[in-house]
């Protein structure tokens, strides 16, 4: 098999992820997105992580409402970029919020 290269983008998206399994875990993940580039450049698009497990690991920390729906937003405003308008659009929330919450301190935009 050829030799592959992580875009910038793709090795972020790994560094952001926690990996509640192990090593193999991490292997098995690059692995699959070797298989899944076409060229020699491993994109984000080609990396498959197991949401499924954050999401559990998520709702089992014991939170507010209101921490909740602040780490819903922050995980909206990086996964797009910290597009205020667009994660406004996605998840039904008025823009107005998402700059008040910004402004606040709640909300990080680095």
């Amino acid at each position: 098999m050829d030799k592959k290269t992580l875009s910038p983008e793709a090795s972020q998206k790994l560094l952001q992820y926690p990996f509640p399994g192990n090593v193999r875990e991490l292997k098995s993940v690059v692995e699959l997105s070797v298989v899944m580039a076409d060229g020699d450049l491993i994109q984000p698009e080609h990396i498959t992580l197991n949401t499924t497990a954050s999401i559990a690991d998520l709702l089992n920390k014991e939170m507010t409402l209101k921490e909740f729906e602040i780490q819903i937003l922050q995980h909206y405003l990086d996964k797009y970029d910290k597009d205020v308008l667009l994660v406004a659009k996605k998840l039904d929330v008025g823009k107005s919020t998402l700059y008040r919450m910004i402004q606040n301190g709640e909300l990080k935009m680095k």
